[in-house]
Order: C-alpha cells, then sequence, then structure tokens
C-alpha cells in the first residue's frame, strides 16, 4: 500500500474502476464491512491512471468483453434437470487462453474453433450454454451431469480443440517464446 497523505491507496488499481467517482474503501478486516469512505484526489487518480496504463497497455481491450445476458445464462443455469433419484444443477464457466495470450482466435480459426467445442460438447454429451470466442481468449459455459469430473471436461475440450486446430492450421504449432527465454 502507498500512502498518499489521507488517501491510502493500492499500489495496483484494477483497469476496471469507475474513474469518475472514485472512493477509497477503509476495511474492518474481522468483519470484512467497509467502515469508511473518502474521496480520492482526482490529480491522483490521473497520476495512478497514467502509470498503471503505461505498463499495463496489454490489458486494454479493443474488443467487446463476455457479455454473459446477451445470452440469456441466468434463465439458461436457472434449469433444474433431474435423474432417476436425483436432481442437479451443474454449470461451469471455463476460460481459457492460447499461449503466451497471443492473438490467434480470429477468422477462419475462430469459426473452425467453435465448430470443434460444438462438436465435442455433444460428444461428451454436456450442454453447451455459451462460447464467446475473443482473439486471446475464450469464455465457455457448459451444463454437465453430475457423473462428469469438471477437470476431464477441461481436459478434453483443450485437448481435442489444440491438436485439431494444429492439424487444420499448421501455423498455430509454433506460437514462439517471448523475448526473455530466447537468450536461454
Amino acid at each position: 500500500m502507498e500512502n498518499t497523505g489521507n488517501n491510502i491507496l493500492p499500489k495496483r488499481i484494477h483497469l476496471k474502476i469507475e474513474i469518475r467517482y472514485p472512493i477509497v474503501f477503509k476495511c474492518n478486516m474481522k468483519e470484512r464491512k467497509p467502515f469508511s469512505l473518502k474521496p480520492i484526489d482526482p490529480t491522483i487518480v490521473k497520476k495512478y491512471e497514467a502509470m498503471v496504463c503505461s505498463k499495463t497497455s496489454f490489458m486494454l481491450h479493443t474488443y467487446q468483453h463476455f457479455n454473459p445476458n446477451k445470452y440469456r445464462l441466468d434463465v439458461k443455469i436457472a434449469v433444474v434437470k433431474s435423474g432417476f433419484h436425483y436432481k442437479y444443477n451443474l454449470n461451469y464457466h471455463i476460460i481459457w487462453i492460447p499461449k503466451y495470450r497471443k492473438v490467434v482466435l480470429t477468422g477462419t480459426v475462430k469459426e473452425e474453433l467453435q465448430k470443434i467445442l460444438e462438436e465435442e460438447s455433444k460428444t461428451l454429451q454436456l450442454e453447451m450454454l455459451a462460447l464467446e470466442i475473443m482473439p486471446d481468449h475464450l469464455h465457455l459455459f457448459v451444463g454437465a451431469k453430475p457423473t462428469h469430473i469438471p477437470c476431464v471436461i477441461v481436459k478434453q475440450l483443450k485437448g481435442v480443440s489444440s491438436m485439431k486446430l494444429r492439424e487444420r492450421f499448421p501455423d498455430l504449432t509454433y506460437l514462439g517464446y517471448p523475448a526473455a527465454m530466447e537468450k536461454v
């Protein structure tokens, strides 16, 4: 934490904060409730915003991020399914990235990945609730049965999609190492 007069700011600032009405929360850690609020000086916010943005420009995306309301997930997730002697409602939100978060999930790669994931969801008997593919990561909501193991679902979906994409697009087999790794 960095102390600037009466205001205490974290060294890292999450970029999705609302800069128009910044507020500092002082928390009572035993009760985990805020007990006092103090407004931040706007000049300090601009200073930290400029500093954070210069160091973390990779976090600023030019594309629309995942919106669960677009897929009406609240309605789909609320459905309770039943077996012979049980009722269940198991939904998983799976997010994964390409190696080094390279921007490769665009164009035909994106379309092919969508087809692969839909096919694999059917073979695993998963209900695909939503799929959103961004250029550098993807969000997948699936509904599963109690017999499915979450780590096996992720392993199958990631493994099969990776193998099939690399067969179809040979240039994806090697995405390159960061500059620091090449020197080693």
